[in-house]
Parts: C-alpha cells; structure tokens; sequence
C-alpha cells in the first residue's frame, strides 16, 4: 500500500503501534513517535505536537498508513483523530468536523 500510494504521488506516513513492526515499514515509525503521544496512554492523552508548528511530514501528508492498529489503545487514535483535526481546521474550519481532518487513514492488522 505504502509503494503504491507513494507512485500515484500521494504524501504518506507509515506507522505502527509498536516499534517491532515500525522497523518492517518504509520509513516507518510507531504512532508515539510520529505524534509525539505520551507512553501511557490515558482517555484525555494528546499530542505534544503545537498543531500550529506541526512538522512538515505530517502537514503535507494525505494518506497515513497504520499498521497493527488493532493492537494500538483506542485512546492513540483518538488522540491522532483530535490532533489532525486541530491541525487541518487551521487550513479551513470545516475539516474540524471530518474524522482525521478529512485525510486518510488506513488501518490494517488482524481485527479479530
């Protein structure tokens, strides 16, 4: 998915939930990482990043690519949710109220 999305010219950010399966990635890294989320995770955890300095990987990217996301704590997602929300309302107000600022988010792992 990351190859094929990179050749159509789309901006993407690999990631997993754990750094086993962050270094089986391109230019992959965990969802802490990227996010700068705190390690625990708790229901009211957010991002360290200031949406308004958000580094240039992240602001530019369309598609992030989220591996093992089952095994991940469902407040890590939450808190990309609410942060990328932050971080494209600054590029028009209405992508506050689209899951993910309206980018794609791309899931895999075994959801069983």
């Amino acid at each position: 998915m990351y190859h094929l999305a990179r050749a159509r010219k789309f901006n993407v950010v690999n990631m997993a939930s754990t750094g086993i399966a962050a270094t089986l990635l391109s230019e992959g890294k965990t969802v802490h990482k990227a996010f700068s989320l705190p390690v625990p995770l708790y229901s009211d955890s957010v991002s360290g990043i200031d949406p308004a300095k958000c580094p240039a990987e992240i602001r530019n990217a369309t598609v992030f690519i989220f591996d093992e996301a089952p095994m991940a704590q469902k407040y890590a997602l939450e808190a990309v949710d609410i942060f990328l929300r932050k971080v494209r309302a600054r590029q028009h107000p209405s992508f506050a109220d689209v899951p993910f600022g309206g980018l794609i988010m791309f899931c895999g792992g075994d959801f069983r």
